[in-house]
């Protein structure tokens, strides 16, 4: 989970690692305290956002998410 000199962020969600690994490293370099809240005002967790395992009145929420992760990863490597 340690950023090597040259390693892009983005790197370390693509490079393969199982579902544990990455819901760590988005909580640590990703997720924000409004994304917290909002997931546990909704009761999900997100291993439920990443597999789908959310209602349609929350996939704008997602899709936010997803939107911001993006964005700071600086490439596209969650959502559609």
């Amino acid at each position: 989970m340690i950023l090597h000199e040259g390693q892009n962020l983005a790197d370390l969600f693509e490079d393969g690692s199982d579902e544990y690994i990455q819901i760590s490293r988005i909580k640590k370099h990703l997720l924000t305290e409004e994304q917290k809240k909002q997931l546990y005002d909704a009761n999900y967790d997100i291993a439920d956002v990443l597999n789908g395992r959310t209602l349609p009145d929350f996939e704008s929420k997602v899709e936010s998410m997803f939107a911001d992760w993006n964005t700071k990863l600086g490439r596209h490597v969650f959502g559609f």
